[in-house]
């Protein structure tokens, strides 16, 4: 519904102070039929006349939405040309032999790689050295030929080196087939799950295959087994979860000794294990769950889990505690709680702990040495920056990290990090242009995507003369009627987030703010607006809905458009290029409203 992408973007033009598009007489907007729907919610009653708009299966919601797409495409037919430029353009900029920097995992380097003029990339890997032949063991243009979409939602080979199991998302709803590769020969084995949340884990002698089944609602909610070469329908159930407001996810410790079976609420934690090395292996607790209590888990070494955790510590500190008996009572510090350092992520390696964390809102690695218990800091070279911490192999002998970088003066770029001597190497770097300019309200956008998208609905109903224009996509509107209904995704995950409406204190409050139920007569600014028919995020009819009601209390003459991708899901189209020209669309809107017509 609304947490993958959350984003607001201000974008400023330089240009003429002018109001007016479209040289030509404007096409006429769709008229939205009216179907009054009353609901009575704590003594409050609501009409929503677009509720109509709810239902997929009905024909004349597709043709509306077909409408929607028509006058759309009609009204900004005059900016072709420029549309054309600028995708040209953006298309320009995209490195197309784009690959990704490599990952040791089980003796082989993983990594990514395009060609040019490809929509997707390929899936590589070289096996203990990074100058051995490349085995391309996913070959993705290939694999989406025939696809409007084709995501790989999660992928992973077993310790054998052999098998692959991989989550195959053909509508963007995150609705994955799992399909099964025998890398050796090349052929795809006839298991196939469909549904599944594109989270798996192997077993240590690569005979059985973990998976997460979704339910209706798109939760992560069922652990199954699967032994390899048997019929997929006789697969076991391991575990079930039945709280709506968790979900389930695998983890996997670096040497595939135990796989971690996570659940998860917004602020609570509960985590099991399995010994990956027994087949009739049972899930294990480690500790259960505790409101507001959270906690990751992790195996490194010896007799011990390694545990990240905010038991008795606002700020999360790391402890250890023994495998026969995880529980809270036993959990040791190693990394202790600090009130003044965030702590987002540490790593144990044979001779190091690198801890990484947020103080006065920049990152901080700290190298600590084993041995003597002597620490540093890594030194960054400037004030400001953003950083993050990763490790490029599953070695726990390694004596080096890599961090992501970036700040105002250095655009993104990864390190490898020696923690012996101090020594960074440059690995890649982004290329980039700098162009200087200015702004006033008439030339002021805003942009945001799904729950940064519901913003621009509060932004708008709050001050709609604030911006020249609005690009809302894939936008979280109706807020209100969405978190009543149980059945949407992500609702009952969310409650934690946005409050659960059933209980009036959380309704009067949405309610005060729901983008959708405060629309009202206002000379809005002009507005792009997008969704996706397959979305299980936030729902086609968010925007549907939001852009009728805004047309109908729009006390001005500025445009509001609806493009509705028939196809795809939450992130829109799935292909690099075929992605761009969504975004030279929004950037004709933008120009067009400003008189720029090359």
């Amino acid at each position: 519904m609304k947490i993958v992408l959350f984003l607001i973007a201000f974008f400023a033009f330089a240009g003429p102070n002018t109001t007016t598009s479209n040289e030509t007489a404007d096409p006429t907007p769709p008229v939205t039929k009216k179907i009054p729907k009353i609901f009575t919610e704590h003594g409050n009653t609501r009409t929503d006349d677009y509720f109509w708009l709810s239902d997929p299966k009905d024909s004349a919601v597709i043709d509306h939405l077909k409408e929607e797409n028509a006058y759309t495409v009609a009204y900004m037919k005059h900016t072709e040309d420029l549309q054309k430029k600028i995708y040209d353009e953006l298309i320009a900029r995209i490195d197309q032999k784009a690959s990704s920097l490599p990952t040791k995992r089980n003796e082989y380097w993983y990594y990514t790689r395009y060609e040019e003029g490809r929509q997707y990339p390929f899936y590589c890997r070289k096996k203990k050295d990074i100058a051995s032949p490349e085995e391309v063991f996913m070959d993705v243009p290939a694999m989406a030929e025939g696809h409007q979409i084709y995501m790989v939602r999660g992928w992973t080979v077993a310790r054998n080196n052999n098998l692959l199991a991989a989550g195959i998302d053909t509508t963007g709803g995150r609705r994955s087939t799992l399909y099964i590769k025998d890398l050796n020969s090349g052929k795809m084995l006839p298991e196939t799950v469909s549904n599944t949340s594109g989270n798996f884990a192997w077993s240590s002698d690569s005979k059985t295959l973990y998976y997460v089944l979704n339910d209706h609602t798109v939760r992560p909610y069922k652990l199954m087994k699967h032994e390899m070469g048997t019929d997929p329908n006789t697969d076991k159930t391991i575990y079930t979860e039945n709280d709506s407001t968790y979900e389930v996810y695998l983890s996997v410790s670096n040497d595939n000794h135990y796989i971690f079976i996570n659940c998860g609420s917004t602020n609570t934690s509960e985590v099991r294990y399995i010994d990956a090395t027994k087949t009739d292996a049972t899930p294990v607790m480690i500790q259960p769950r505790t409101n507001n209590l959270e906690y990751s888990v992790d195996y490194y070494e010896g007799n011990v889990f390694h545990i990240r955790t905010n038991n008795k510590a606002e700020n999360f500190k790391f402890v250890e505690t023994p495998v026969a008996s995880p529980g809270v009572n036993n959990w040791k510090d190693v990394i202790p709680h600090s009130k003044t350092a965030y702590l987002q992520d540490a790593v144990i390696l044979k001779d190091f702990y690198v801890v990484q964390s947020k103080v006065n809102g920049l990152t901080e690695i700290k190298v600590i040495n084993r041995k003597d218990n002597s620490s540093y800091n890594v030194d960054f070279g400037e004030e400001a920056f953003v950083a993050n911490m990763y490790m490029a192999t599953d070695d726990y002998a390694s004596d080096s990290i890599r961090y992501s970088y970036s700040s105002l003066t250095t655009p993104s770029s990864d390190f490898m990090y020696n923690l012996s001597s101090k020594q960074k190497q440059l690995l890649k770097q982004q290329k980039v242009g700098v162009n200087e300019k200015y702004t006033s309200k008439e030339k002021l956008f805003a942009n945001g995507g799904s729950a940064g998208g519901m913003l621009m609905g509060a932004v708008i109903n709050l001050r709609p003369n604030l911006f020249r224009g609005v690009l809302a996509e894939v936008p979280w509107m109706d807020v209100v009627t969405d978190m009543f209904n149980a059945d949407l995704p992500l609702t009952t995950l969310e409650y934690d987030q946005w409050g659960d409406p059933n209980k009036k204190e959380y309704y009067d409050y949405m309610l005060s703010w729901s983008p959708y139920d405060n629309v009202k007569k206002a000379n809005y600014p002009a507005i792009f607006s997008t969704g996706g028919l397959n979305d299980t995020q936030v729902p086609y009819y968010s925007p549907a809905k939001w852009v009728a009601k805004a047309r109908e209390n729009n006390t001005g003459i500025n445009p509001i458009l609806f493009r509705c991708n028939m196809g795809a899901g939450h992130s829109g189209e799935s292909g690099r290029f075929e992605a761009q020209k969504l975004t030279a669309l929004k950037y004709a809107f933008m120009l067009d409203l400003l008189g720029k017509k090359t």
